[in-house]
């Protein structure tokens, strides 16, 4: 029988191995997009606003976790990229969401797809045991994703 201390040990380095490989896979996935000369923090930002849509600059921030300045040099560096442009929305101009261009959504198509090529790649290479491993383990990963302790 496995005592209590251990089995917890073991559910803790579990939980910690778990959250380290994802953070490492987001990581080496973000590699990707450096290649293509975006930064991380751009490139998060940029697949928000093509994924939520427009929006003002400081929901931007609360989504992000960033302040408003921090994020205002961010929309910046896309801006001059060409990615985004700052729009005024309200009626008296006062409202100014941030918008993905047309180069900004096909930039982050790309990006997407780079990632998913170099995982399928990963995952082209292992045997069909491993893969039948990964599939199982998916399951309860999804399922931990959407997992809201009672």
């Amino acid at each position: 029988m496995v005592s209590i201390a251990k089995y917890m040990t073991a559910v803790a380095d579990m939980a910690s191995l778990v959250a380290e490989t994802a953070m490492r896979l987001h990581r080496r996935s973000r590699q990707e997009d450096r290649v293509h000369g975006i930064t991380g923090a751009r490139m998060a930002v940029l697949d928000r606003l093509v994924s939520a849509g427009p929006l003002p600059l400081t929901e931007l921030a609360n989504a992000e976790a960033v302040s408003a300045a921090t994020m205002a040099r961010i929309v910046d560096g896309l801006e001059e990229g060409k990615l985004v442009l700052r729009v005024r929305t309200a009626p008296d101009g006062r409202v100014v969401k941030i918008v993905p261009t047309t180069l900004g959504r096909t930039f982050v198509a790309s990006a997407r797809s780079r990632r998913l090529r170099w995982l399928e790649s990963f995952l082209g290479g292992l045997d069909d045991d491993e893969r039948a491993s990964i599939d199982r383990a998916l399951d309860i990963l999804v399922r931990a994703a959407d997992w809201k302790p009672s």
